[in-house]
């Protein structure tokens, strides 16, 4: 507020927060008008504050709809891919390991198809779970589309990527997502940064290439990228 009544603003609005006693968090809209003198100095201002939290938070939760897979709560493609390529970005974190985890799901058309969405629905976020859970707060849980999953694993070697996969295939497994005809697991290509590539896309390619090994040679299990 303080540089806009120095470049002579007649008006505007601020939003800020206060801090209530009982810890929580309030939003406000402080809309004022400013009153100049014949050289243009300010020389009063008057205003009311007016609450906007209600407001904020549908913003808020507006924002995270954008950014969420709306079945499973994982992160969608585009809030992934940016997420990836604006840690790469950072400085502590560019000089770092990191690695890539690309993740299908085995058998799922068969349950999905054969017994119907409501099954398949449960799956995918059973399976959402599971990574959440597997991962620490400070990775990165996504759903690309279908039955794919990624998960972003920051300051980890190969060998720790390798064990993660490792995990999760183990994790699915004890899940015991199965009908009649087929049991759900997956199948994982791992990518690491920055030796497989040095952007989403990169990883994506190397990790996708890797995967289809595993597809190809059993399923169930995962593969390290070249």
């Amino acid at each position: 507020m303080g540089l806009n009544l120095i470049a002579g603003k007649e008006s505007d609005t601020v939003e800020f927060r206060t801090i209530c006693r009982d810890g929580s968090i309030q939003w406000h809209q402080f809309v004022y008008r400013v009153w100049h003198d014949r050289t243009g100095a300010p020389l009063k201002c008057y205003g009311m504050i007016v609450p906007i939290d209600q407001q904020m938070k549908e913003i808020s939760k507006l924002q995270m709809q954008v950014k969420k897979d709306s079945l499973t709560g994982a992160l969608n493609r585009m809030a992934f891919e940016n997420n990836v390529n604006l840690c790469f970005e950072e400085p502590e974190l560019a000089n770092k390991r990191h690695a890539m985890l690309l993740l299908d799901l085995d058998n799922f058309k068969q349950i999905n198809d054969g017994y119907g969405h409501a099954l398949g629905d449960h799956a995918l976020i059973t399976t959402t779970e599971i990574l959440r859970s597997n991962v620490r707060s400070s990775d990165y849980v996504g759903r690309l589309g279908g039955d794919e999953f990624v998960v972003f694993l920051k300051n980890a070697n190969e060998e720790q990527a390798a064990k993660k996969a490792a995990e999760i295939c183990e994790a699915l497994e004890r899940a015991e997502l199965k009908s009649d005809e087929a049991v759900v697991t997956c199948s994982i290509g791992v990518a690491c940064y920055p030796k497989s590539g040095i952007s989403f896309n990169q990883l994506y390619e190397a990790a996708d290439e890797a995967l289809y090994k595993v597809k190809g040679s059993g399923k169930n299990s995962y593969s390290m990228a070249n």
